[in-house]
C-alpha cells in the first residue's frame, strides 16, 4: 500500500506535509515539482513501528511562498488510487472524487462594514419603536 500523489500544475512546485489523522503529528514533508508524481509507502506514514498502517492522513498543500492552498483528510487505499492536486483551482481529487478542504477561509473584509451598518440600523429601528411606544402610553 502506498499514497500516490500527482501535481497537475504546469509551473508551480508544491510543498506537501502529511500528518497523522488524530494526533496531527507530522509524518513527512516533501516538495513535488510541477507535472510530477510521487509514491509514499505506508511504512513511512507510521508514527512508530508498533502503530498500525493508517487508513487516512491529513495532507496540507502549500506553495513555495507558504500560501496554504488546501488541507484535509486523504484516504490511503490498496488499489493505489492517485491523489491529484490542481493548484490553479485549489482542489484535490481522489481518483474522480473531489475531497473537501478543512482550510478555514478568511472573512472577507468588505463584509464587515456592511454587517456593522446593518447592526447600527437595527439598533436605531428598535430604539425608535421602543421610544414611540413609551410616548403613546403616556
Amino acid at each position: 500500500m502506498s499514497l500516490l500523489i500527482q501535481n497537475k500544475s504546469r509551473s508551480t512546485p508544491l510543498i506537501i506535509s502529511i500528518s497523522s489523522l488524530f494526533s496531527r503529528s507530522k509524518l513527512t514533508t516533501l516538495t513535488l515539482q510541477a507535472q510530477k508524481s510521487t509514491s509514499i509507502s505506508t511504512k513511512n506514514l507510521q508514527i512508530n513501528e508498533k502503530s498500525t498502517k493508517p487508513g487516512a492522513v491529513i495532507m496540507s498543500v502549500q506553495t513555495p511562498k507558504k500560501n496554504l492552498l488546501w488541507e484535509g483528510p486523504v484516504p490511503i487505499s490498496s488499489n493505489s488510487t492517485p491523489v491529484i492536486i490542481n493548484p490553479q483551482t485549489k482542489s484535490v481529487l481522489y481518483g474522480e472524487t473531489r475531497l473537501p478542504s478543512l482550510k478555514i477561509r478568511k472573512l472577507d473584509r468588505s463584509m464587515i462594514p456592511i454587517g456593522g451598518l446593518f447592526i447600527v440600523i437595527l439598533i436605531i429601528l428598535i430604539w425608535i419603536l421602543v421610544f414611540r411606544s413609551n410616548n403613546k402610553s403616556r
